[in-house]
């Protein structure tokens, strides 16, 4: 299946070219996927029946982002500075988008691409340092291998993974706070009590402020 983007698009749609390429592929895969799945089910050969029976196995979109890749999107963040509980990587499943090389490393891919006797299929843009990314693939990250002996991924995700706990310790002070707090219930989640709130720990402070900013601002303020 092939999609492409409608004339004059380019100069229709405000923001960053990037970005909007993203969600348009985005939403063209989930309006094919729901074109597939009211045809009905898929017909799963031999060789993949332990996958047919797998909740949703024909409701998902896979998405080719490797290993390597995961890394740059930390580093990304780390440069354009990020709350600690925000600093990891993109998630194996998010909706009906799944990622299932995360763990695996291009150079990989591309040796088991060879030995299958297929070339590996590269965006020529890739090569251009002109955006961020690009100059984090080319630069960055064999500096940063090199200088971690090549441990760099190994670490990413170690830290990757402790964002992931921070995150959750900290929803789960934030709904322990609120629900022992009498002016949060009564203001509908727009006000806090003074005395409990200067008794928390401070990370948790900056987290229950930074949600109240952000629900009084209708999602506009974003701790990221």
């Amino acid at each position: 299946h092939v999609r492409r983007l409608p004339a004059g698009w380019r100069e229709s749609q405000p923001g960053g070219i990037q970005e909007r390429s993203r969600e348009w592929r985005r939403a063209e895969s989930l309006a094919l996927l729901d074109e597939l799945d009211a045809a009905g089910p898929p017909q799963f050969s031999s060789a993949d029946a332990d996958f047919a029976d797998e909740p949703g196995a024909a409701s998902l979109v896979a998405l080719a982002h490797h290993a390597d890749d995961q890394a740059e999107t930390v580093l990304l963040k780390a440069l354009r500075g990020c709350h600690l509980s925000n600093l990891r990587g993109m998630e194996w499943r998010a909706g009906r988008f799944v990622r299932p090389l995360l763990g695996v490393r291009k150079e990989e891919l591309s040796a088991y691409l060879g030995a299958l006797g297929e070339g590996w299929r590269e965006d020529a843009t890739n090569a251009e340092p002109t955006y961020k990314r690009n100059r984090i693939r080319l630069q960055l990250l064999p500096l940063l291998e090199e200088l971690t002996g090549g441990g760099l991924l190994a670490r990413l995700g170690a830290a990757s993974e402790q964002s992931a706990q921070l995150r959750e310790w900290l929803d789960q002070a934030h709904a322990a706070h609120v629900a022992a707090d009498p002016a949060w219930a009564r203001s509908g989640g727009r006000a806090l009590s003074v005395a409990p709130l200067l008794a928390a720990q401070t990370m948790v402070q900056e987290e229950l402020l930074h949600r109240l900013a952000r629900g009084a601002s209708v999602g506009r303020l974003s701790l990221t």
